[in-house]
């Protein structure tokens, strides 16, 4: 399948929307923006879980979904063994573990 943005291309973006008062579920087309390499959701009343739809951003280096209303990471293993891989990430899982920052 290919997921070349027809606006974006194959263009690396970083997009950060700390503190934009964004409100809801973190969207899920998140997931088909193939050139995301950083995304931040901090900052903001965001709620619910980390949508699987992320999984397939095979280029995202860096996600903060810290500081928000609730959002979580949901704990199935392949959930847990993408967002582990990233470089850097912070945010809580939902099943109550700690805020863990990541860095590599």
């Amino acid at each position: 399948m290919d997921r070349t943005d027809p606006v974006l291309g194959e263009a690396d973006l970083d997009l950060n929307l700390f503190g934009n008062a964004l409100i809801g579920p973190v969207p899920a087309w998140f997931g088909d923006v193939a050139g995301l390499r950083s995304l931040n959701v901090s900052g903001n009343p965001l709620t619910g879980w980390l949508p699987q739809a992320l999984t397939q951003l095979e280029r995202l280096e860096a996600l903060d979904f810290s500081e928000t209303a609730s959002v979580c990471a949901p704990g199935d293993a392949a959930f847990e063994t993408w967002l582990t891989s990233l470089d850097r990430w912070e945010g809580e899982w939902c099943d109550g573990r700690r805020r863990w920052p990541r860095v590599r």
